[in-house]
């Protein structure tokens, strides 16, 4: 989909006139080549004469091996014309194209307040129906521009939906799939005629529209109007996004709340976390610790309990989590405090509204990068299977050569007792350490041909085959403290 956004870079890029200049080139003080003095003039609202030398950034890209007083690469300047800034420098030009696109959806949001009572009944018929004071009406599409929208599949038969409801300041409206109510066949292939419409045959595709949800990628992806090739003005506002920028949480804290919540106090993750904790803080003060009662998960059960600080409805046939609309209206005001510039919310917009028209192209595209995806990964697994038969036939003697390996001593060299039976088989796996027979199929007598198949770049064996480094040091791995490098002479003890 094309955004207006996308529109200007792209013509931009087709008017934009490039040629060089007699200008001299310019460099910083750690001699880095940057752009012409004319375009930071116009970019920046300033030109800069002369850079300063910076020793303490020398020192650093020295530590690094980096010279910063040798000019490697030196370009000819360029210049090109850029067209008119909206304003007097490129903040001023982005802050204004950034109000003018957001400002439609903004002002839509801004409408959605309340919501009206939630009907006491529903009406089974195909297509969109209107809930207006106690009366219902048929419509090709829901009437207000701005709408919280939800849609249910039937996942046993097919990705389409069966149902979608959606609600605005005036209306709720039921939309129901006719498949759910016919006699055919369940079908698992879904077209355009399955999908949710939010434009009537009379609209114009161009007329903004603001769809509110939680996860609303999901319902999205049921949209009839997403997959036309013309753009359309709908957009779309995910709660879910505005949570994880507002209270969300890393992995590591996810599993932190998880231990938390349910008390799990003896958690290993979680002793570990409080004692780091303290350690770093000098006590055990519980106010550095409110990120935990003031985040949550990112389910919409748990974002309505955190902003809204009360239990939802459990009957959800007589109430709904949305009908007053706190959430919304708690969670919208925390987003815009803490991210108001027009350009956030409109890439959140436009983050939101990738998805492309696609034909048989992308299936094509799909195998043939599915295809080289397989080869490499092939090409990967056979290189480490060499790596690994080299390393079994380099050491595998009775010198015990690997002890001197700085990569491959740690690994289990055992090999099993001598068998009572004499197949093949039997006497092969007598003579394998442990470390290749873990890379067998199991059951191994079976397989012991195949070598070490089952080997794969994310095992911890990868780098040691490898004979990985960092700073010329050997990469090791330490079950409690993971990956480091082994300095020659020194005890392994954990820093800090």
């Amino acid at each position: 989909r094309t955004s207006s956004l996308f529109r200007f870079l792209r013509q931009f890029i087709h008017k934009t006139r490039f040629y060089n200049t007699d200008h001299k080139p310019v460099f910083n003080e750690v001699n880095i080549q940057m752009i012409d003095r004319r375009l930071q003039k116009l970019l920046f609202s300033k030109s800069i004469s002369h850079y300063n030398v910076s020793e303490e950034a020398c020192e650093q890209l020295q530590v690094h091996g980096l010279n910063a007083f040798e000019r490697r690469q030196v370009e000819e300047p360029h210049y090109f014309d850029l067209p008119p800034l909206r304003g007097s420098n490129i903040k001023q030009h982005f802050d204004s194209i950034a109000a003018d696109l957001s400002k439609p959806y903004l002002e839509l949001i801004r409408l959605l307040k309340s919501l009206p009572e939630i009907p006491m009944k529903w009406q089974m018929i195909p297509g969109w129906t209107a809930y207006v004071n106690g009366s219902f009406f048929k419509v090709d599409a829901p009437l207000e521009d701005v709408l919280v929208f939800d849609t249910e599949v039937l996942v046993t038969e097919s990705c389409a939906p069966v149902i979608a409801v959606a609600a605005s300041t005036n209306a709720w409206y039921l939309w129901v799939s006719p498949r759910l109510l016919s006699i055919t066949k369940p079908m698992k292939s879904v077209s355009m005629a399955d999908l949710v419409s939010f434009y009537s045959n009379h609209a114009h595709f161009s007329h903004p529209k603001c769809v509110i949800g939680h996860f609303v990628s999901y319902d999205r992806a049921r949209i009839m109007e997403e997959y036309l090739t013309e753009p359309t003005g709908m957009r779309f506002v995910d709660t879910m996004s505005l949570h994880i920028c507002v209270s969300g949480l890393t992995s590591t804290q996810r599993n932190l709340k998880l231990a938390s919540d349910k008390h799990l106090y003896n958690n290993k993750l979680w002793k570990d976390f409080v004692a780091d904790h303290n350690s770093r803080k000098g006590s055990s003060d519980a106010e550095s610790l409110d990120w935990i009662k003031d985040a949550s998960l990112n389910s919409l059960l748990d974002v309505f309990k955190l902003y809204c600080q009360k239990e939802p409805y459990q009957n959800k046939d007589l109430r709904s989590t949305f009908e007053k609309g706190t959430r919304k209206d708690n969670l919208w005001k925390l987003y815009i405090e803490r991210f108001p510039h027009p350009a956030t919310f409109y890439g959140l917009l436009e983050m939101g509204n990738m998805y492309l028209p696609i034909n048989t192209s992308w299936i094509d595209f799909q195998e043939r990068a599915n295809k080289t995806y397989d080869n490499l990964n092939n090409s990967q697994r056979m290189l480490l299977q060499k790596l690994a038969e080299d390393a079994l036939n380099r050491h595998n003697g009775s010198d015990r050569s690997y002890q001197k390996d700085p990569w491959l001593w740690d690994l289990d060299w055992s090999k099993p007792k001598r068998p009572a039976n004499k197949s093949e088989s039997a006497q092969v796996l007598a003579n394998l350490p442990k470390w290749y027979r873990d890379l067998i199929p199991k059951p191994i007598k079976d397989h012991y041909k195949s070598g070490p198949s089952l080997i794969t770049a994310q095992m911890n064996i990868a780098p040691k085959l490898l004979r990985l480094c960092w700073k010329g040091l050997p990469l090791h791995y330490d079950n409690t403290l993971k990956w480091g490098t082994l300095i020659p002479g020194r005890v392994p003890k954990p820093v800090g």
